[in-house]
């Protein structure tokens, strides 16, 4: 006669196994499903050859930025000869010449190709050329309400931003020398 007494411990044995690898697989598509299996995708910075850096930067500076601040200039002494006193027509005219320059260095600024090397002071510049267009906008705002403080107070804040201009311009020349490599 046989002994059939170890079926049930080799079933369950087998059950046992069944068991585990059941789970096994349950948790493998759980914790390795196709989302995660696949590694992320990191922007990796790539080095960037000698000299391509200080390219971009002199020529985003000195090809763009510069001369479009030099347009700005040139309109200058008109607001300083026109926008004193009683406030002349010719003083709106004057704003809107220079307000017309602002928005294209504003333009040249956001359009440019801005090298980190520079990026820090370009913003701190074009945040004080900001101001000053904004000081404009509130002067030819009262021009239109014929108010003459908003006036004063819109070139107030004009030559305010102004002082801050030709330090952070310097500052963006400097980091072009010495940031760029």
């Amino acid at each position: 006669m046989r002994d059939y007494r170890w079926i049930p411990t080799v079933a369950g044995v087998i059950l046992v196994l069944v068991l585990i690898v059941s789970v096994g697989w349950v948790l493998r598509n759980t914790f390795f499903s196709g989302e995660l299996r696949t590694p992320p995708v990191y922007a990796t910075p790539t080095p960037t050859p000698s000299g391509l850096e200080l390219y971009r930067a002199e020529t985003f500076w000195t090809t763009f930025a510069l001369p479009a601040l030099g347009e700005v200039n040139k309109t200058l002494p008109a607001i300083k000869a026109k926008c004193k006193g009683s406030l002349p027509a010719g003083c709106h005219d004057a704003i809107v010449a220079t307000d017309a320059k602002m928005q294209q260095l504003i333009t040249v600024i956001n359009q440019g190709d801005v090298p980190a090397c520079i990026a820090t002071h370009v913003m701190r510049f074009k945040s004080d050329i900001e101001v000053m267009d904004g000081g404009l906008q509130i002067a030819l705002n009262g021009y239109k309400a014929g108010d003459k403080d908003t006036i004063s107070h819109g070139l107030a804040q004009f030559n305010e931003g102004a002082l801050s201009v030709g330090p952070d311009a310097a500052f963006v020349s400097g980091d072009v020398k010495t940031l760029c490599h």
